[in-house]
């Protein structure tokens, strides 16, 4: 079985079947053994993993360029100096968001982290180019935004304290929608508010642990657990 085989019997099955979808094939697509099915791996990894598959198996085909149509956005990363006329732009690509839980609230406070302005000066003044150093303003902004949103909230961090990998286990609310306009260029300031379609849940430890999903697939206030 390929990944995109895989995954379309998973669909399929979901679909039609009376009994619970088998998550064996998909598994056994990755290359890994049955001993590996019950080693926790990272989810952003998976993704990773699982998105490469799919776009290399859409290439020349008339699928080709869905994934990154889909889940693929541009965030403009600035420094702009705040006495002189300079400003150093440069865009990046991104396929998920991954956002701070340690600290913030909620996702909207996580948002304005993410978003901040860092203003750079005494020692941590910025070089610009022949006008030397300069005091400037730093931060991102989003130049583009996908039709789907990956939002990843960054639960597990290292702790100087003990040296380690933590899971954070500290309340964080997040809502049915979320208005991205603060966020973007004025360019495509308008229609940015996101519903939100599912929700990924890590139950366990650092060490180990499990994941399951809330779907709502009609965005109709219905959610289904998948287990």
């Amino acid at each position: 079985f390929t990944i995109p085989f895989a995954l379309q019997s998973i669909f399929y099955q979901l679909q039609y079947n009376t009994q619970a979808a088998s998550t064996r094939d998909l598994l056994k697509s990755f290359g890994w053994s049955t001993e590996e099915w019950n080693v926790q791996h990272d989810v952003q990894e998976f993704n990773c993993v699982l998105s490469d598959s799919l776009e290399s198996k859409m290439k020349n085909t008339e699928a080709e360029g869905t994934y990154s149509r889909l889940f693929e956005g541009q965030m403009l990363n600035f420094i702009e100096c705040i006495n002189v006329d300079y400003k150093s732009e440069r865009i990046e690509k991104f396929i998920d968001l991954q956002l701070n839980v340690g600290g913030c609230k909620d996702i909207a406070e996580s948002l304005h982290k993410y978003c901040e302005i860092e203003v750079l000066s005494g020692e941590n003044q910025y070089e610009a180019d022949d006008l030397g150093k300069q005091d400037a303003r730093k931060g991102v902004i989003f130049k583009s935004l996908p039709p789907v949103l990956q939002i990843q909230l960054k639960r597990f961090e290292f702790d100087p304290v003990i040296g380690n990998m933590v899971k954070l286990n500290s309340k964080f609310e997040f809502y049915e929608k979320i208005d991205m306009n603060e966020f973007v260029v004025d360019e495509i300031k308008g229609d940015q508010e996101y519903r939100l379609f599912s929700v990924l849940v890590h139950s366990g430890s650092i060490n180990a642990g499990h994941y399951y999903s809330y779907i709502s697939p009609n965005l109709d206030g219905n959610w289904y657990k998948f287990n």
